[in-house]
């Protein structure tokens, strides 16, 4: 699944953006997260199984603030959601950095699902767990 190739890309987010907003927020942009935003400020990407939307690096402080994220789950910073009323970020533990997929409502992390590697394989990982659940 190349994301990208079917996606409605934005121009690139300046660098100093990316490190200004990184620096706010409570736990920084991963390496490849950082380079995905000089690519692209964002994108919605339409799949058979996966619609995925990831936020411009403006509005991530903005919409972590207003989903009141820290309140419910310490540490999660949301990047992005799917369709399928799901919010998509990361979170750094003692295995490190997680990618991870958790309801809007509550953010419960019982029910999360995480990843451990880069962004774009979080994406494939999920990508292929809806196509195993809808056979």
């Amino acid at each position: 699944m190349d994301l990208l190739r079917n996606a409605r890309c934005f121009a690139p987010a300046p660098l100093k953006t990316i490190e200004l907003v990184s620096a706010e927020l409570e736990v920084p942009l991963s390496g490849d997260l950082q380079r995905l935003y000089l690519i692209t400020n964002g994108f919605e990407s339409s799949g058979e199984f996966l619609d995925i939307v990831l936020w411009p690096i403006e509005d991530l402080l903005i919409n972590n603030t207003a989903y009141d994220v820290n309140k419910y789950f310490p540490g999660l910073i949301l990047i992005g959601s799917d369709t399928t009323g799901q919010a998509l970020g990361y979170i750094v533990d003692n295995s490190g950095l997680q990618y991870i997929e958790v309801s809007f409502i509550g953010f419960e992390k019982r029910f999360s699902k995480q990843f451990s590697g880069t962004f774009f394989d979080f994406i494939r990982w999920l990508d292929e767990c809806r196509r195993k659940a809808s056979s």
